[in-house]
């Protein structure tokens, strides 16, 4: 007689995953950080500051994009040449790349919510002072200044909004954010056009004057401050604090998140009363939590996982897209508009002249053709 088959089988409700916990009950020794995350919902929270963290790109996109727009303007009054231009127009990215890195440590060692805070006001203030130059070197160093200040919530705000959104909604928050900086660019561009299209003057001394492309630099930085505004009334990452051993006030805030997302007064229905350190977070409150490391050697130990892999392929597949990306709209978006300025405000007086001949603005160049050849 053949073996009964049911002894030799394992029945499916008796088979528990790894980790799998039944409706309402609690792991021993605590949740995870996102098991926490998911059971606060997915709602109005997330919704907010997904448009908080695209404004915060918006405010990255105006300071670089708005040079674009201004210079052109700009030019007769502070006595700038294509090279000067070219330079001050690059000065953003030049202090956004020399202060990524270190934006970077202190939003991880210090917190996100405090850096993007005052790093926007820093990056409103800057920008709006820049409409106060008088020459080059005046406006190269104030615009390197605000590039300084905008890297931080150039990137800041990902991980931000990253770590109050559950992993399965993450990607498409972050998408959502991001399409800001087509707003950025767009806001740029129709504020611009209408600002320059008066042509009124205050004369402030003999030296200075106010006029409309001065007013551009305020009103470009004007979503900086009132972002900078919003995110005084935002809590912490709660991940961060996790990774800080601050877990009493972690819970605390996924409790209001929850509070909010379900529209209720109480949070007796969050199941969450304990967080599970995740090894990542071990690792980071270990290395927070030794204070004789000096600054260098922190930053080095925050370092290191990025250069090793699985992570440095992600790492350099990142570097290539950012230098295509910044390469193509930085590029061709600072130049576009001044190329432009040049070819129209030249057409009517040299119809017979090439786009080329026109860009490199030489005028002892004898060229005749028919029409103007695109």
């Amino acid at each position: 007689m053949a073996p009964s088959a049911v002894s030799m089988v394992f029945t499916v409700e008796n088979a528990k995953t790894p980790g799998s916990l039944e409706k309402g009950q609690k792991p021993p020794d605590g949740h995870s950080f996102d098991e926490a995350l998911e059971l606060a919902g997915f709602g109005k929270v997330q919704i907010v500051l997904s448009i908080l963290a695209g404004l915060g790109m918006m405010a990255s996109i105006n300071e670089a994009m708005g040079m674009s727009i201004i210079l052109p303007a700009s030019q007769c009054d502070l006595d700038l040449d294509a090279g000067e231009k070219g330079i001050v127009g690059g000065a953003v990215f030049l202090g956004t790349m020399f202060s990524s890195y270190f934006w970077g440590y202190l939003a991880d060692t210090r917190g996100r919510q405090l850096i993007l805070k005052y790093a926007l006001f820093a990056t409103s203030f800057f920008g709006a002072i820049s409409c106060l130059a008088t020459g080059f070197v005046s406006l190269l160093v104030l615009r390197f200044l605000t590039g300084v200040c905008v890297a931080a919530p150039a990137s800041t705000v990902y991980a931000y909004l990253g770590e109050f959104t559950t992993p399965s909604r993450r990607s498409q928050m972050l998408s959502f954010a991001s399409v800001w900086g087509g707003v950025g660019i767009v806001y740029v561009s129709l504020v611009g056009w209408w600002i320059l299209s008066y042509d009124w003057v205050f004369v402030l001394s003999d030296s200075f004057e106010f006029k409309p492309w001065r007013l551009l630099f305020i009103i470009n930085t004007l979503p900086a401050f009132l972002n900078g505004i919003a995110f005084c009334f935002c809590p912490e990452s709660p991940k961060f604090l996790v990774s800080r051993g601050r877990n009493e006030e972690a819970l605390e805030i996924l409790k209001k998140v929850y509070r909010l997302n379900k529209g209720v007064d109480n949070s007796d229905g969050y199941e969450v009363t304990s967080l599970r350190l995740d090894p990542e977070d071990a690792i980071a409150r270990e290395q927070n939590g030794d204070n004789s490391v000096g600054l260098f050697r922190s930053m080095v130990q925050q370092t290191l996982p990025i250069v090793k892999l699985p992570y440095l392929v992600y790492f350099i597949i990142c570097c290539v897209h950012n230098i295509g990306a910044f390469a193509i709209y930085g590029g061709l978006g600072l130049w576009f508009p001044e190329i432009m300025n040049q070819v129209f405000s030249q057409q009517s007086a040299h119809e017979d002249r090439k786009v080329c001949a026109i860009l490199q603005r030489n005028e002892t160049l004898p060229v005749v053709v028919t029409e103007l050849e695109l």
